[in-house]
């Protein structure tokens, strides 16, 4: 996962793991630090989604994440859900909104 998309989970109130406090802020394996929040595991990523079905093509290069009619597509798994639980926890804010 890059560091943009991680940041837009961040941005979008992906819910903070207790293990995103322990990694350091360079890269280390799979995790990195992106003001402050870490890079969420897979099985959190899919725990945050609830029911779904993951498609891997690894001979493609290519992951796909399918729930409720929404979909997340990425180069990983980790990128497929994570793009799949931001359809699923989109906010549409009305353009004309006196709030």
């Amino acid at each position: 996962m890059d560091y943009k998309l991680a940041k837009e989970l961040k941005d979008s109130g992906f819910p903070k793991s207790e293990d995103w406090g322990e990694h350091s802020t360079l890269m280390k394996g799979n995790y990195f630090m992106v003001d402050g929040y870490g890079v969420p595991k897979l099985s959190e990523l899919i725990e945050a989604c609830g029911t779904m079905q993951l498609n891997v093509y690894d001979d493609a290069g290519y992951s796909q994440a399918l729930s409720n009619k929404m979909m997340g597509e990425g180069k990983t798994p980790e990128d497929a859900v994570a793009r799949l639980w931001l359809a699923l926890n989109k906010v549409d804010i009305p353009l004309n909104s006196n709030k």
